[in-house]
């Protein structure tokens, strides 16, 4: 809810608390970075990957898209190229 109404603070507060683990959790098929980069909030994209890499690769469940590809459907540009940056190469492929 909070990446939702683009609350950076209490998303940075929250993703303190959380273990690498918490943020690999889907809530209706989508993981809190994928929301993030749908959104197109990059601080927040930036403050999940940090805390955790294995989050990169985790697709939504309908379409089955990452985050990177969600960045890039939705034209959030500095996102995808934030993204590309940190993602691995194995991701990156189909």
């Amino acid at each position: 809810m909070a990446i939702e109404l683009q609350h950076e603070h209490i998303v940075e507060g929250l993703v303190e608390l959380m273990t690498e683990e918490d943020l690999e959790i889907k809530a209706l098929g989508w993981t809190a970075l994928a929301v993030a980069a749908n959104r197109g909030n990059l601080k927040m994209v930036e403050c999940m990957v940090e805390k955790s890499k294995n989050i990169l690769s985790i697709a939504i469940e309908e379409g089955n898209m990452t985050p990177i590809l969600l960045a890039c459907l939705n034209e959030h540009w500095e996102i995808v190229h934030y993204l590309y940056s940190v993602t691995p190469l194995k991701d990156l492929m189909p």
